[in-house]
């Protein structure tokens, strides 16, 4: 540092002893007047004010990580909980427990389609051309995968209204899908988590030749989300679904099942969003037992299977609200924090 004449040291001295003296006053002052400064923080003597999970007083977004209200804490100690259950294999193990004794009802599973011809136009208008399908002809030989080879053949041939081609589209998820609802997000306490099982990816392998349909699909199990997403995705699994119309007989099991990787800090804002959301009174109730039904849900998933699109080929997201759903203004409400 450059020396300081004697006036510049003495006015720099003066400066300091009349900070020195104005810091002194504040701090013997009962009540400080002094402002707080430009960058938001209190100055000397004031209170700062209450931030809760992420929100002032005034219900003001505070860019600083907040400590977790009582009900925030509350909700990670639940989520972590759920992650447990996701993770433990005695979930998966129960889940195709309660599949294989579905198996037993193909014959309800195909009266579904017996009594729908329309679904054979279906499958090929509306789904062959977002899903990934791959077809083997009645005669044998390589599979078709193109959408124009697929609907040449199909209209090409005679039995257009063939059982096969009204079994293959996404309504032949239902039961499975019924089965994780029912596993993952169907207790009071997944629904009050706002817990979602969505639809990522799914495909069809249908084979003419031995009238054989199996279908792979894939999901992930959200709750609210965070920042910019409007979901935090908990878990991801796979199931598949294998269908065989002259042995009149259905298997189906989840294949896979395993964690996301979710960092604490992201769990914590997640469970803002939800004590926010909760106080707010923006959790939507359960929804009636009608929804509960197969033909119910077959019958949605396919009314809103032209937006599916939107979901990378699977059907579109949040088609049946598992667990009640979740207001789509909840999951902005807090930024994630770093």
């Amino acid at each position: 540092a450059q020396p300081m004449s004697g006036d510049a040291g003495m006015d720099g001295l003066d400066a300091l002893m009349a900070e020195l003296s104005a810091s002194k006053l504040s701090t013997d002052s009962p009540k400080s007047s002094r402002p707080s400064d430009s960058s938001g923080k209190a100055g000397k003597g004031e209170k700062k004010p209450a931030v809760v999970d992420g929100f002032d007083a005034n219900g003001q977004l505070v860019l600083e990580t907040p400590q977790l209200s009582p009900r925030a804490e509350e909700f990670v100690r639940r989520l972590r909980r759920f992650q447990m259950r996701v993770a433990d294999p005695a979930t998966r193990r129960d889940l195709n427990s309660r599949l294989a004794k579905k198996n037993s009802e193909a014959d309800a599973t195909l009266q579904y389609y017996e009594q729908r011809p329309q679904l054979a136009n279906y499958t090929m208008q509306a789904e062959v051309s977002r899903m990934e399908y791959a077809v083997v002809p009645e005669e044998g030989g390589d599979a078709m995968r193109d959408v124009e080879s697929i609907r040449k053949y199909y209209a090409s041939h005679a039995r257009k209204d063939d059982m096969i081609w009204r079994v293959a589209n996404q309504s032949l998820l239902a039961q499975l899908l019924d089965e994780l609802q029912k596993s993952l997000a169907g207790t009071p306490e997944d629904i009050e988590l706002c817990i979602s099982i969505h639809n990522t990816s799914s495909s069809f392998y249908v084979d003419l030749q031995s009238s054989i349909v199996t279908a792979k699909t894939n999901f992930k199990v959200a709750t609210v989300g965070v920042g910019d997403e409007p979901m935090l995705a908990l878990a991801k699994l796979s199931g598949e679904i294998k269908l065989n119309l002259k042995e009149r007989t259905i298997r189906q099991e989840i294949t896979d099942m395993r964690l996301e990787m979710v960092f604490d800090d992201v769990l914590d804002a997640a469970a803002r969003s939800l004590a926010k959301g909760e106080k707010a009174g923006r959790v939507l109730a359960q929804g009636s037992s009608d929804s509960q039904t197969l033909t119910f849900l077959r019958d949605r998933l396919l009314n809103t299977g032209s937006t599916a699109v939107e979901v990378g080929g699977g059907f579109v997201s949040g088609v049946i609200s598992v667990g009640g759903g979740v207001l789509s203004g909840i999951s902005s409400m807090v930024k994630r924090q770093f």
